[in-house]
């Protein structure tokens, strides 16, 4: 292996945010990633010189994915649980040279805090279906619509929640939501919960109909995370032709087909580089799009369209979809594989007619945008609050 080489793969592995180990055809550690320590409990240096044999029999793996490569020859992938008590997914690879097996390449990824998230997420789910249930029953008890007894006076002062608004822009305050409106305990729970999940670098996938805010969401999951100064790049995957998709997201070299600009083009993938990749309407991905989508993902690579040259790609993945891509699966429309891997941290946001405590504030954003934009004071009349706050969707 000459020198550059040499370092080109010592900068991937002291760099990725995945952990990986290089493992001899006798067990011995050949080399890991710095963040490995943390998860299997001992250093770096004390990993490296160890024998994976050891370490599996002393449960600092439990078990040894690289053990099982060794002996079966095969690419393998498993759940394992680490002496520090981490659970990690972890793929590994075997390595020949002229048929001979030489070395085994392992990589893990660490699943204990999306799984502490994912229950999180799923409590907030249960809690907000109890919040929906209790709220169709008073409905039903009460006699009235909804938005006509709690909402008639929203117009003039709503001076009757002072105490509520106050404790609200406490929490704004410490949410930092920006230009997100969010009044409704059901949202600002959800709130809180990508702000936890935004350090991570967790794909996280917006599930709702069209308008509830999903890309807002992700715009403010973005400004929250460690890669806010990174680009945020927004792909509605239904809005780019099939015969453009795969040059548009992937670049192309200078002359990889008729009508290629001379220089060539970065795709949105690479233009995402220590940013955040916004995919929107995910579900109308071409199933070749699919494909090539997931192999990014799992390795972290990015290849131009007439190009043999590989990029690394480092983005954080933010989806969203008004459709069910479970069914979409069963259909045969959408990989299951790739279904897992951005599944990882689904958020639902509810529509407006289920969170109404939202529609005052947006209504008053949206007015004043309009009156900035046209030079105008224009103010809605208090006799309207009523109608806009139950009215439905038919």
């Amino acid at each position: 292996m000459s020198e550059l080489d040499h370092q080109i793969l010592k900068t991937i592995i002291d760099t990725a945010h995945d952990h990986y180990f290089v493992v001899s055809a006798d067990g011995q550690v050949m080399d890991v990633s710095p963040g490995a320590a943390a998860v299997y409990g001992m250093t770096r240096e004390a990993l490296c010189a160890a024998n994976v044999h050891d370490l599996e029999a002393s449960g600092v793996l439990k078990p040894s994915i690289s053990l099982e490569v060794l002996r079966t020859g095969r690419t393998l992938q498993m759940m394992q649980l680490t002496a520090t008590g981490r659970r990690v997914v972890a793929q590994a690879h075997p390595v020949f040279v002229e048929g001979k097996l030489e070395c085994v390449v392992s990589r893990s990824m660490d699943l204990t805090d999306i799984q502490l998230l994912q229950q999180e997420y799923a409590v907030l789910q249960q809690r907000f279906t109890d919040h929906l249930r209790r709220n169709s029953r008073g409905s039903e008890l009460g006699g009235g619509s909804a938005g006509e007894s709690d909402w008639g006076a929203v117009g003039s002062a709503r001076s009757g929640e002072q105490a509520a608004r106050e404790q609200a822009e406490c929490e704004d305050a410490a949410l930092e939501l920006g230009e997100l409106q969010v009044k409704s305990p059901v949202m600002r729970e959800i709130a809180l919960l990508l702000k936890r999940v935004a350090p991570t670098n967790a794909t996280v996938l917006m599930l709702g109909e069209s308008g509830v805010g999903k890309t807002a969401f992700a715009h403010q999951l973005h400004r929250w995370s460690q890669r806010a100064d990174g680009p945020f790049i927004e792909v509605n995957c239904g809005a780019i032709p099939e015969s453009l998709f795969e040059s548009e997201m992937f670049g192309y070299q200078a002359g990889a087909f008729t009508g290629a600009g001379n220089r060539g083009k970065a795709g949105l993938m690479e233009q995402a580089e220590g940013g955040t990749l916004f995919l929107d309407e995910i579900g109308e991905l071409p199933l070749a799009t699919q494909t090539k989508l997931l192999k990014v993902i799992q390795d972290g690579m990015i290849t131009r369209l007439g190009d043999t040259t590989t990029r690394r790609a480092d983005f954080r993945l933010v989806v969203a979809t008004n459709q069910d891509l479970a069914a979409r699966v069963e259909q045969g429309q959408f990989r299951l594989d790739l279904y897992y891997r951005i599944n990882v941290l689904p958020v639902s946001l509810p529509p407006l007619r289920e969170r109404r405590e939202d529609i005052p504030a947006l209504i008053e954003q949206h007015l004043s945008r309009l009156n900035q934009r046209h030079g105008r004071r224009k103010l809605l009349d208090a006799t309207l609050w009523p109608i806009l706050m139950r009215q439905r969707r038919y």
